[in-house]
């Protein structure tokens, strides 16, 4: 069982449906990621691969771009102000193992989250991206993982004027005192 659960829900992402009612969910793998489509419409993009926009921060698991109904981008990654943001995050922001800290997730200090699998699947009423991440540190155990990430987004089919997308986040220590 998993000790640390997260149930987050993105709703109400506004626009007109350009989606076809009768439209099919289909992915597109590329060496980057996963993105999702809807009737052909880009829906999201899941970022596997590390990106850094200027050596400083590396990062990855997020999702960027997250698009409208109109397909509008409504995320934005690395920004003049916040280079350590991306998109749709997940973070701890201050990790510790026992009394010693282990880094930031935030802004992924002392932090590598390994992607180990990313499995994808669909039907008529909505898509999943199920992910498999390994957290670990610089600062413990010459990079030994702690945590245990998975992570399964649900894209619903598009309504009228929104759709739901469900994160569900699941943690699980791998060694005893993760704070």
């Amino acid at each position: 069982n998993f000790k640390y659960s997260i149930y987050l829900l993105l709703a109400t992402i506004i626009g007109s449906c350009s989606s076809s009612p009768n439209g099919k969910f289909s992915f597109r793998e590329t060496e980057d990621g996963v993105e999702l489509l809807d009737g052909g419409n880009p829906v999201l993009f899941y970022q596997k691969k590390t990106k850094s926009p200027n050596g400083e921060y590396y990062l990855n698991n997020y999702i960027h771009p997250l698009y409208s109904l109109d397909g509008d981008t409504l995320t934005e990654e690395f920004p003049g102000d916040h280079l350590h943001h991306r998109g749709i995050f997940w973070a701890w922001h201050q990790i510790y193992i026992d009394t010693m800290s282990v880094g930031d997730s935030w802004v992924m200090e002392n932090i590598s989250q390994d992607v180990v699998s990313v499995q994808t699947s669909t039907n008529k009423i909505n898509a999943q991206i199920s992910i498999d991440v390994s957290w670990s540190s610089s600062t413990y155990q010459d990079n030994k993982p702690f945590i245990d990430e998975r992570t399964t987004i649900t894209v619903h089919k598009a309504r009228e004027n929104y759709r739901l997308i469900d994160f569900e986040i699941m943690l699980k220590p791998l060694v005893p005192k993760v704070f």
